[in-house]
């Protein structure tokens, strides 16, 4: 069987490479015999001497500015459409966060989108489509607990996306897909560029949109909901002391001397680490049973939490 010829696109920062890099190249670039590519900011926090620059085929960059709202401009201008995208900053809540004005919002949403336009721009213009089969879109401050999933095990036809951390849609921190989709899966900003006045009569009916929240409403509106499928974390998201986030601090963890960002994949990767070892390898069995396991833990999590609440309001 022909080996799949994969790139790995890293989006917006290369951060914590000191704790990552070894597990990404063991567990992730080796594993899949995949290259790299950084689709990636220009700014005083991004370490370009760092060995994740040195691993990288491809390296793309577009210079931070102070306002992203200058991202979606640029965006605008490469596409020879009328710049009117600004009309969108009147939807709230936080899934425009990093674009500047009287009604900015918070996090990095917005960063985040123009980078998924910017990183289809760049594949689209070196022609890089034809040359992969399959393509990952992920974020550098992952730690693997795992080699990752064998790609034989998740369908090309489907958009891979990790199960959790959804926040009312659908996570946006990793997602693995095959050359058919990848263009359309990075599509999503295009509406914001391109059709704005449409977005904004789709957008209207609800009041508290976050980037999950898009990404799920996205890829329903373009016909790519029914090709998403779900696989157990493997990996955890981490911050150093004192390391930069637009977002979430996450919680100090003594024993491993950094902070865990997320609480749910760090478990998840945990287990799913478990029935690695115990399985001796990923089988479809094994994912499956990973996924499992995963998804029993957050229900019976659900239901003490509720049984919390409801004693909480008894004693109030």
């Amino acid at each position: 069987m022909k080996k799949e010829k994969v790139l790995v696109i890293f989006f917006s920062e290369t951060r914590e490479y000191q704790h990552t890099f070894e597990r990404y190249k063991r567990y992730v670039l080796d594993e899949l015999n995949a290259d790299l590519a950084l689709c990636v900011a220009i700014n005083q926090r991004e370490n370009q001497n760092n060995p994740f620059y040195k691993a990288a085929k491809y390296i793309w960059q577009y210079q931070e500015p102070e306002d992203w709202g200058k991202g979606f401009d640029f965006a605008s201008s490469h596409e020879g459409v009328e710049n009117r995208w600004r009309i969108l900053e009147d939807i709230k809540d936080q899934w425009l966060g990093g674009v500047k004005g009287p009604k900015t919002q918070k996090g990095s949403a917005g960063i985040m989108l123009f980078f998924r336009w910017f990183t289809k721009m760049k594949l689209l213009e070196k022609g890089l489509v034809e040359k992969y089969d399959r393509f990952i879109y992920t974020r550098s401050d992952y730690l693997y607990e795992t080699p990752h999933i064998p790609l034989e095990l998740l369908s090309k036809d489907k958009i891979w996306i990790p199960d959790g951390e959804d926040y009312g849609g659908v996570t946006d921190r990793y997602m693995a897909c095959s050359a058919q989709n990848i263009i359309p899966a990075l599509s999503i900003a295009d509406p914001i560029i391109k059709t704005p006045l449409e977005l904004f009569k789709e957008m209207t009916f609800f009041k508290e949109w976050n980037l999950e929240k898009f990404l799920k409403f996205s890829f329903k509106r373009t016909g790519l909901w029914d090709q998403v499928q779900r696989f157990p974390f493997t990996m955890y998201s981490l911050r150093s002391k004192g390391a930069h986030t637009s977002w979430t601090k996450g919680t100090f963890n003594r024993e491993l001397e950094y902070f865990v960002k997320y609480q749910h994949e760090y478990d998840s990767a945990q287990i799913s680490k478990a029935v690695f070892e115990k399985r001796g390898g990923w089988k479809a069995r094994s994912v499956n049973q990973a996924l499992n396991k995963i998804k029993r833990k957050a229900f019976w999590t659900l239901q003490k939490n509720r049984i919390l609440f409801v004693f909480s309001k008894l004693k109030s």
